[in-house]
């Protein structure tokens, strides 16, 4: 998908639905952002992407592509995703690997459960 033919914002929803939905340009590029003729951008190009995106954002911290791809895979962890199925949605080949987003989602829920107000029994 081309980042010109990009809506200027999307919800998590509509980015989403429009992800999920084949179009006659789906089978010609397997990369979600592409070149013009369906190629690969280089690591630079797509740093530079996600870079320009944050700042018209308004987001003042350094954002880079490995934080989207963290913030993904905690959100799959929240939703009920197994670390199996997130494995395989990284690529990645040792789930030692995927192992690493349980611990910050294991703390998160850590909090909650202190937050949380005692059972009256």
């Amino acid at each position: 998908m081309s980042l010109k033919k990009l809506p200027k914002t999307l919800t998590k929803e509509e980015a989403l639905k429009l992800l999920s939905q084949p179009n006659k340009n789906t089978y010609k590029c397997r990369y979600l952002f592409s070149t013009p003729k369906y190629g690969k951008l280089s690591d630079r190009e797509i740093r530079e992407v996600v870079s320009r995106y944050a700042h018209k954002a308004g987001i003042e911290k350094h954002v880079n592509p490995n934080m989207l791809r963290h913030t993904f895979a905690i959100e799959l962890l929240q939703e009920g995703y197994s670390i199996r199925e997130v494995q395989r949605l990284l690529g990645h080949t040792d789930v030692h690997t995927t192992m690493i987003y349980t611990h910050v989602y294991d703390s998160a829920l850590a909090n909650k459960m202190r937050l949380r107000k005692p059972i009256d029994i």
